[in-house]
């Protein structure tokens, strides 16, 4: 038996392509860009965040608010009367007795919810400074804009 015969009889090695996506020409940069922060969770942004801030000298921390996940409903439920609805995602302790609040949502697509939106209000009405951000440079932003680093 020839060698070149014996060798058709294996298997093709398959290759392994990148999964990268790449910019299709008929999409302009803007909507390439929306797409991949499309794949951004809000808890990668809230891990970025919370990283950014220790390495600020700040103490920073997640509430952890969502109860338990029903997947029939595809929703949290509140685990007790304990835990309220609209409570931001994180708490950064400031100097002088302060502390800021922090709603993240993801990049694209994450929605306030109106519970949401009247913690915020109240928290910034109490004196807090509370506030939804979407990246790093939004809190730095915000934090910057109010004195607070």
């Amino acid at each position: 038996m020839d060698i070149r015969q014996n060798r058709q009889n294996f298997p093709k090695k398959e290759t392994r392509k990148s999964k990268k996506i790449k910019p299709q020409a008929s999409l302009t940069v803007e909507e390439w860009k929306n797409m991949n922060l499309r794949r951004v969770t809000e808890a990668e942004v809230q891990a970025e965040i919370i990283t950014w801030l220790a390495g600020m000298g700040l103490v920073a921390f997640v509430i952890p608010n969502r109860g338990m996940y029903d997947p029939r409903t595809n929703r949290y439920n509140r685990v007790d009367q304990h835990h309220i609805a609209g409570i931001p995602d994180v708490a950064v302790v400031l100097p002088q007795g302060r502390v800021a609040w922090l709603e993240i949502k993801r990049p694209v697509g994450g929605i306030v919810s109106p519970a949401q939106h009247s913690i915020l209000s109240l928290l910034t009405q109490m004196g807090h400074p509370a506030c939804v951000v979407r990246s790093v440079v939004e809190v730095e932003t915000f934090m910057r804009s109010r004195g607070l680093i």
